[in-house]
Protein backbone atom coordinates (compact mmCIF):
# COMPACT_ATOMS: atom_id res chain seq x y z
CA UNK A 1 0.00 0.00 0.00
CA UNK A 2 1.23 3.62 -1.10
CA UNK A 3 2.43 5.28 2.23
CA UNK A 4 0.39 8.44 2.28
CA UNK A 5 -3.16 8.73 1.95
CA UNK A 6 -5.27 10.34 -0.84
CA UNK A 7 -5.34 14.12 -0.84
CA UNK A 8 -8.50 16.30 -2.28
CA UNK A 9 -6.27 17.25 -5.00
CA UNK A 10 -5.65 13.73 -5.75
CA UNK A 11 -9.43 12.58 -6.01
CA UNK A 12 -10.22 15.49 -7.76
CA UNK A 13 -7.98 14.12 -10.76
CA UNK A 14 -8.97 10.42 -9.85
CA UNK A 15 -13.11 11.10 -10.26
CA UNK A 16 -12.83 13.50 -13.32
CA UNK A 17 -13.68 10.76 -16.11
CA UNK A 18 -16.02 9.22 -13.49
CA UNK A 19 -17.91 12.94 -13.30
CA UNK A 20 -18.29 13.30 -16.39
CA UNK A 21 -20.13 10.15 -17.12
CA UNK A 22 -22.41 11.17 -14.26
CA UNK A 23 -20.50 8.75 -11.26
CA UNK A 24 -20.32 10.87 -8.39
CA UNK A 25 -17.54 9.96 -5.45
CA UNK A 26 -19.32 9.04 -2.38
CA UNK A 27 -16.84 11.04 0.09
CA UNK A 28 -18.54 9.14 3.39
CA UNK A 29 -17.80 5.87 2.27
CA UNK A 30 -14.16 5.98 0.80
CA UNK A 31 -11.48 5.57 2.67
CA UNK A 32 -8.67 8.09 1.59
CA UNK A 33 -5.84 6.49 4.43
CA UNK A 34 -6.36 2.98 1.93
CA UNK A 35 -6.48 4.91 -0.99
CA UNK A 36 -10.03 3.83 -2.16
CA UNK A 37 -12.87 5.62 -3.19
CA UNK A 38 -16.40 4.42 -3.64
CA UNK A 39 -19.09 5.98 -5.87
CA UNK A 40 -23.06 6.30 -5.31
CA UNK A 41 -24.57 3.48 -6.13
CA UNK A 42 -26.77 3.79 -9.28
CA UNK A 43 -30.32 1.84 -9.26
CA UNK A 44 -31.08 -0.07 -12.83
CA UNK A 45 -34.14 -1.25 -14.05
CA UNK A 46 -35.24 -3.86 -17.05
CA UNK A 47 -37.54 -0.74 -19.11
CA UNK A 48 -39.16 -3.36 -21.45
CA UNK A 49 -39.70 -6.39 -18.30
CA UNK A 50 -39.69 -4.17 -15.19
CA UNK A 51 -37.40 -7.37 -13.97
CA UNK A 52 -33.82 -7.67 -13.45
CA UNK A 53 -33.48 -4.41 -11.21
CA UNK A 54 -30.03 -4.19 -10.32
CA UNK A 55 -27.41 -2.04 -8.01
CA UNK A 56 -24.51 -0.97 -9.43
CA UNK A 57 -21.50 0.20 -7.65
CA UNK A 58 -18.44 0.83 -8.15
CA UNK A 59 -15.09 0.99 -6.31
CA UNK A 60 -11.50 2.47 -7.50
CA UNK A 61 -8.67 1.39 -5.43
CA UNK A 62 -4.76 2.38 -5.98
CA UNK A 63 -3.07 0.29 -3.90
CA UNK A 64 0.22 1.04 -5.66
CA UNK A 65 1.87 3.99 -7.50
CA UNK A 66 0.45 3.83 -10.93
CA UNK A 67 -1.46 0.85 -10.50
CA UNK A 68 -5.71 1.17 -10.12
CA UNK A 69 -8.20 -1.66 -9.62
CA UNK A 70 -11.46 -0.54 -10.71
CA UNK A 71 -14.54 -2.96 -9.32
CA UNK A 72 -17.98 -2.88 -10.40
CA UNK A 73 -20.76 -4.63 -7.92
CA UNK A 74 -24.18 -5.75 -9.46
CA UNK A 75 -26.07 -6.56 -6.85
CA UNK A 76 -30.03 -8.17 -7.45
CA UNK A 77 -32.31 -7.71 -4.51
CA UNK A 78 -32.60 -11.16 -3.73
CA UNK A 79 -28.93 -10.47 -2.92
CA UNK A 80 -26.78 -12.52 -5.53
CA UNK A 81 -24.05 -10.27 -6.90
CA UNK A 82 -21.74 -10.17 -10.06
CA UNK A 83 -18.39 -8.33 -10.06
CA UNK A 84 -16.42 -7.14 -13.04
CA UNK A 85 -12.83 -5.80 -12.01
CA UNK A 86 -10.47 -4.24 -14.16
CA UNK A 87 -7.11 -3.53 -13.44
CA UNK A 88 -4.66 -0.83 -15.12
CA UNK A 89 -2.65 2.24 -14.95
CA UNK A 90 -5.32 4.70 -16.22
CA UNK A 91 -8.92 5.32 -14.13
CA UNK A 92 -10.76 6.93 -16.53
CA UNK A 93 -9.62 3.79 -19.04
CA UNK A 94 -10.73 1.35 -16.92
CA UNK A 95 -14.39 2.87 -16.50
CA UNK A 96 -14.71 2.97 -20.63
CA UNK A 97 -13.85 -0.65 -20.44
CA UNK A 98 -15.82 -1.76 -17.89
CA UNK A 99 -18.82 0.41 -19.63
CA UNK A 100 -18.80 -1.87 -22.76
CA UNK A 101 -19.88 -4.84 -20.45
CA UNK A 102 -23.45 -4.51 -20.60
CA UNK A 103 -24.91 -5.69 -17.11
CA UNK A 104 -27.34 -8.22 -17.84
CA UNK A 105 -24.20 -10.15 -19.14
CA UNK A 106 -23.19 -10.99 -16.00
CA UNK A 107 -26.06 -13.32 -15.16
CA UNK A 108 -27.87 -15.95 -17.10
CA UNK A 109 -31.29 -17.10 -16.20
CA UNK A 110 -33.42 -20.05 -17.00
CA UNK A 111 -35.68 -22.36 -15.85
CA UNK A 112 -35.45 -22.41 -12.01
CA UNK A 113 -32.01 -21.01 -11.43
CA UNK A 114 -30.22 -17.80 -12.12
CA UNK A 115 -26.34 -17.44 -12.42
CA UNK A 116 -23.80 -14.88 -11.63
CA UNK A 117 -20.60 -14.27 -13.33
CA UNK A 118 -18.00 -12.50 -11.69
CA UNK A 119 -14.80 -11.39 -14.02
CA UNK A 120 -11.44 -10.14 -13.72
CA UNK A 121 -9.56 -7.78 -16.57
CA UNK A 122 -5.84 -6.54 -16.61
CA UNK A 123 -4.37 -4.09 -18.47
CA UNK A 124 -0.94 -3.47 -19.88
CA UNK A 125 1.04 -0.51 -18.26
CA UNK A 126 2.68 0.34 -21.62
CA UNK A 127 0.00 -0.14 -24.03
CA UNK A 128 -3.32 -0.28 -22.06
CA UNK A 129 -4.63 -3.21 -24.10
CA UNK A 130 -6.42 -6.22 -22.53
CA UNK A 131 -4.17 -9.13 -21.16
CA UNK A 132 -6.97 -11.49 -20.95
CA UNK A 133 -9.68 -13.03 -18.19
CA UNK A 134 -7.67 -15.38 -15.66
CA UNK A 135 -9.96 -18.55 -15.01
CA UNK A 136 -9.83 -19.97 -11.83
CA UNK A 137 -11.71 -21.73 -9.48
CA UNK A 138 -15.56 -21.71 -10.35
CA UNK A 139 -18.60 -22.00 -8.49
CA UNK A 140 -18.59 -20.22 -5.46
CA UNK A 141 -21.48 -19.10 -3.35
CA UNK A 142 -24.93 -20.50 -3.41
CA UNK A 143 -27.77 -18.12 -2.50
CA UNK A 144 -31.01 -18.67 -1.00
CA UNK A 145 -33.60 -18.28 -4.28
CA UNK A 146 -36.85 -15.70 -4.42
CA UNK A 147 -39.85 -17.16 -5.42
CA UNK A 148 -39.89 -19.10 -8.46
CA UNK A 149 -36.42 -19.37 -9.04
CA UNK A 150 -35.08 -23.04 -7.01
CA UNK A 151 -31.34 -22.35 -7.07
CA UNK A 152 -28.91 -19.31 -7.70
CA UNK A 153 -25.09 -19.59 -8.38
CA UNK A 154 -22.63 -17.28 -8.20
CA UNK A 155 -19.47 -18.04 -10.03
CA UNK A 156 -15.99 -16.22 -10.41
CA UNK A 157 -13.78 -16.35 -13.41
CA UNK A 158 -10.69 -15.63 -11.10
Amino acid sequence: MTSHPLTHHDILSLVEPFSRRGRHVDLLASNRVERRLLFRPIEHRDQATSSLNLRETLQLDNPEPGTFVLTRTLRLASGLRALLQATGPHPGELLARIETIPLPSQFRSGPGFLIAHSHRRRLHRAAARPVGRELRSPPTRRTPAPRGVSSLISFRSW
